[in-house]
């Protein structure tokens, strides 16, 4: 299963990344779409789509995305916030929480969540994807991740 992440596009999707994104067997979005023209790029890659409201959306095209969601993908859970300040106490139960707005790339772990912010797409592109192999001996987890082009695999 791939499944791509990414946040902060303000506006701006790069054509380099459509074919990649559209790969994808699931996309998430943390928010800051940015435009009507983005949020329907996204959409009609016809892939999955979970997507958040971030602070920058505004206009009506925005009135019926949330501001969190809980994605159940490949029996685990993605939970999507565009601040990570605005957590709720206690933390959701997630095994992934997705995060943007500071538009730097972070990943690190808690317990037995994994929290994911892809950086900007806007300024440097930066996403995830994430490749979930099912087998006998359970899940393997491979971040792969593009900054300027360029990816590096992440295995944890």
């Amino acid at each position: 299963m791939k499944i791509g992440i990414l946040s902060d596009t303000h506006g701006v999707l790069k054509d380099t990344f459509l074919d990649e994104l559209q790969s994808c067997d699931y996309l998430l979005h943390a928010g800051d779409i940015g435009s009507l023209k983005c949020y329907e790029t996204l959409k009609d890659l016809h892939v999955p789509l979970y997507i958040i409201k971030g602070n920058c959306d505004k206009g009506e095209w925005t009135k019926y995305l949330p501001e969190t969601l809980a994605a159940p993908i490949g029996g685990k859970i993605f939970y999507l916030i565009h601040k990570k300040s605005d957590l709720p106490y206690p933390q959701p139960e997630a095994d992934f929480i997705i995060t943007g707005h500071t538009h730097h790339y972070e990943v690190s772990k808690r317990g037995t969540t994994t929290f994911i912010n892809p950086g900007s797409c806007r300024s440097k592109p930066q996403w995830f994807l994430l490749y979930y192999r099912y087998s006998d001996f359970g899940w393997g987890r491979c971040f792969y991740f593009t900054h300027l082009y360029r990816i590096a695999i992440y295995i944890v």
